[in-house]
């Protein structure tokens, strides 16, 4: 019973770490997308 909590709270934080990487991408993506538009 022990071990589950904290496996599961590794799997939590690696999610959490996941959508604050694809936040930034996504932050990225949107900022250099409407600039290429603009170039072209």
């Amino acid at each position: 019973m022990n071990v589950n909590p904290s496996k599961r709270k590794k799997v939590v934080d690696l999610t959490r770490r996941n959508t604050e990487e694809w936040k930034k991408k996504s932050k990225q993506i949107k900022i250099i997308t409407p600039r290429t538009c603009d170039d072209r």
